[in-house]
């Protein structure tokens, strides 16, 4: 945590005291006078306490624009961001050619002196390019701040703020000398604007101001022709234009009141009103000259402070219906699913967690993946974003974190938003084209470890040897086969996973090379981010044998590419063999590596997410070297709940342990998650310390949902297993909507001690072989669907336990 956020929690702690009591009062009733309405979310979270740093604001997102909404009664601020508002800081380019240099890296590496083969890696890259430093990717930034004061409100009488995941709606209401004020805002995703509305009631009138402002950043020097915030009648507007592009941006408000409004500067005083409406757009621009502050206007004239009701129904359409196709009971605490949201923290964190904080935090997660997907997926920081630089410029780190913040879109029912993931990564394709050409003299393409704007791979240097990950994108090949598996879409199939699979695997035709016994070297290689360059990592392996079976499989159903076919299954044939090293399946199957268990990535376990590595689950002595590797990982990882360093690799922890069927770790992982990587509002964080979560981000809003559905419901097509990595302790529960692989939909699963009840439904006819995990044991039925048709099946009795 930075210095400056400790201090706001010392400068807000006598405004906390002062409302705990209220704290207490409002589990009983809604205020002294009754005026604040007691509104408890379904599925959200509600305080009786303003949030003492952004990172505990309320979060609204419709995909493209973010906003959190922060600061005490009467002074908030409203943090405004957007996907694609970064700012160019760095010339998009190729790579250096580092392909002449492939066979010395080759020779260092097999003959362990790995560090110089980065090394001279590095020094030819600064001598090709000029460059002293290492490139990092365009940073994403907090594009302007609303802030808007209310005269009277700091001394107020009752407070309290919601936030309602099924609807995206942040409401804030308070007293003031017998006034109920309310503020409501949602980011729409039917019509793309901020909409937010102050309404006053009682014998008070509403007095302030809006204020537009610079986002607080430290790339001003990016910045060109900036037309600095400014008010004109009911409008407020800032422009900025980009040095190294010939984009930019700018951010067009309206206000509407039935008061009186005077524009100052970059402040609208508003007076004597009872309502106030605010509608607000953040536009890209490719071209700076062109701006579209004209067109704007015209469309949000058209909006009108009657129509924010009707414009919520709009947005909650949309948001709503992806949000409410999911939802997981696990039989919580009522007391505890209606305490304020720092009353359930201050009781689980870095303690126990319960049923109904997992439940919460389940939740929380889906909403912020939801309202952070757009035209792009969630980045680092999901879309979110106050003042002051972002950690690692809040880009698409490929190695980790945006498999981490995806992991939930096919089993939690979203597909669409997977189409964002894959849309993004082919709309780069020909710079990941220039990547496998100047890196390694391959044809097809190899994916960067870290991407923005561009998707060259540039973000390296002699500690982290990026350009020899070469795994990223047969690893995202997984993702656009499985959409296909859970949808059955074949024109996706065809056009889009295919293509991207087969360059994916033209690069290894190119990249690989036999040693002496005619096995495959994968050389260089870089397992991250442990070590530095190596060879044969089991991620490089297992991503590449995955990309090889699922060709065949398609290919081969498909009746097509049969020359290629065979040759894909001479490739597997020469793979290297997984490595078993005291026991545990080992991070390299080079043996002169020797794995860290308590670092903080765990890319080695990639064969076990989703489901097993077909070599593994057919080996005991794999099964039983990976379940002891995944054992070890967590002891390393999870036995300390004062601080903790990067949540989505535990959250892959669980993954692994979920397809192992390891129950006891995956509730180990849950606990260590749920109760440490979270704020007191339920948004998720990087890193935690004995004073609570650090660096806001978004990676486990998508991890810890996935691995609570697969530790319920795992899938191939034809084969469903529920319940295969349950917690003992979980005793009871009911899931819906989850999506299986082979396009069926859990309607509803529920389970207790006595039984397991599932209903099913699929577009198709087809039989299904459904398992529930009794013990060791699997209890078995086949199931005949019929199209569009829900069944039934009960297992009975289950003794689970």
């Amino acid at each position: 945590m930075k210095t400056r956020n400790i201090s706001n929690y010392v400068i807000f702690t006598a405004l906390m005291l002062a409302f705990s009591l209220m704290t207490e009062a409002g589990e009983k009733s809604p205020s002294v006078d009754g005026r604040i309405e007691n509104d408890i979310p379904e599925r959200g979270i509600y305080s009786l306490r303003p949030a003492p740093r952004w990172e505990e604001g309320l979060l609204i997102g419709n995909g493209r624009m973010g906003g959190v909404i922060h600061g005490k009664p009467g002074d908030w601020t409203l943090s405004l961001t957007h996907e694609r508002v970064v700012i160019p800081d760095h010339v998009a380019a190729p790579p250096p050619e580092l392909s002449k240099f492939l066979p010395e890296f080759r020779r260092l590496i097999r003959s362990g002196e790995a560090g110089k083969a980065s090394s001279l890696a590095w020094d030819k890259t600064k001598e090709l390019t000029k460059i002293k430093n290492m490139i990092w990717t365009d940073p994403f930034v907090n594009a302007a701040n609303l802030q808007i004061k209310v005269d009277g409100a700091s001394a107020t009488d009752a407070f309290r703020r919601s936030l309602d995941y099924a609807t995206g709606l942040a409401r804030i209401q308070w007293m003031d000398a017998g006034t109920h004020y309310e503020q409501r805002a949602f980011m729409s995703r039917a019509d793309n604007v901020l909409v937010l509305q102050i309404k006053a009631d009682g014998g008070k009138k509403l007095n302030g101001s809006i204020q537009l402002r610079q986002g607080g950043h430290s790339f001003g020097g990016r910045l060109k022709d900036i037309q600095q915030p400014a008010a004109e009648g009911g409008w407020l507007s800032c422009r900025f234009g980009y040095t190294l592009t010939e984009g930019g941006y700018e951010v067009l408000a309206r206000l509407v009141t039935d008061g009186k409004q005077t524009p100052v500067k970059d402040t609208i005083i508003v007076a004597d009103a009872t309502s106030l409406t605010v509608f607000l757009r953040i536009q890209p621009l490719k071209d700076y000259g062109a701006s579209q502050i004209k067109a704007m206007k015209k469309e949000l004239t058209g909006f009108t402070g009657a129509d924010f009701d009707k414009m919520l129904d709009r947005h909650v359409k949309i948001h709503g219906g992806l949000f409410n196709r999911v939802s997981l009971d696990l039989c919580g605490d009522k007391a505890e699913r209606e305490m304020p949201a720092e009353k359930l923290w201050e009781k689980i964190h870095k303690k126990d967690s319960t049923f109904a904080l997992l439940e919460r935090v389940f939740d929380a997660g889906r909403y912020e993946i939801i309202s952070s997907t757009g035209d792009w997926p969630p980045n680092l920081q999901g879309i979110w974003a106050g003042s002051g630089n972002i950690p690692w410029r809040g880009d698409f780190t490929q190695n980790g974190n945006v498999p981490s913040a995806i992991g939930n879109m096919l089993n939690g029912n979203m597909p669409e938003l997977l189409l964002v993931y894959t849309g993004y990564l082919e709309s780069l394709m020909d710079h990941y084209r220039a990547n496998a050409k100047q890196l390694y003299g391959a044809r097809g393409i190899m994916l960067a470890s870290r991407t923005h704007i561009d998707g060259y791979a540039q973000h390296y240097n002699y500690h982290f040897p990026h350009e020899f990950w070469v795994a990223g994108a047969a690893w995202a090949a997984r993702s656009f086969y499985d959409y296909y598996l859970y949808t059955g879409d074949d024109e996706f199939l065809k056009n889009h996973a295919l293509p991207w699979m087969k360059e994916a695997s033209l690069f290894f035709e190119d990249f690989l090379i036999e040693d002496a016994n005619g096995t495959y070297e994968f050389i260089p290689g870089y397992s991250p981010e442990t070590g530095g360059a190596a060879m044969n990592t089991t991620m490089d392996v297992a991503a590449a044998k995955q990309l090889f079976r699922s060709l065949i499989s398609i290919c081969t159903e498909l009746g097509i590419e049969k020359k290629k076919v065979t040759l894909w299954k001479e490739m597997l044939m020469k793979m290297p063999k997984y490595r078993v090293a005291e026991g545990r399946l080992a991070e390299w199957i080079d043996p002169r590596m020797r794995d860290n268990l308590g670092h903080r990535h765990c890319s080695y376990f990639l064969p076990m997410w989703f489901g097993l590595d077909f070599e593994i689950a057919n080996s005991p002595e794999l099964m039983k070297a990976a379940k002891k590797a995944v054992r070890d990982k967590t002891a390393a990882r999870c036995g300390n709940k004062n601080s903790g360093v990067m949540a989505f690799g535990t959250a892959q922890i669980g993954w692994a342990a979920a397809s192992l069927g390891d129950a006891e770790t995956v509730d180990k992982v849950l606990d260590h998650l749920a109760t440490v990587f979270y704020y007191p509002t339920f948004a998720s964080s990087h890193n935690a310390r004995p004073d609570g979560p650090c660096i806001f981000n978004a990676d486990i809003s998508g991890g810890l949902p996935a691995l609570m559905i697969e530790m319920l419901v795992q899938s191939q097509p034809g084969e469903i297993t529920l319940l295969s990595a349950l917690p003992e302790r979980l005793e009871s529960g009911t899931l819906k909507g989850a999506l299986c692989r082979g396009q069926v939909t859990i309607e509803e699963l529920t389970w207790s001690a006595d039984r397991v009840k599932v209903t099913l439904r699929s577009p198709k006819a087809q039989k299904v072989k459904v398992s529930v995990k009794m013990g060791e044991e699997l209890k078995n039925a086949v199931v005949t669907l019929k199209a569009n048709k829900s069944v039934t099946q009960t297992f009975q009795p289950v003794f689970l336990r």
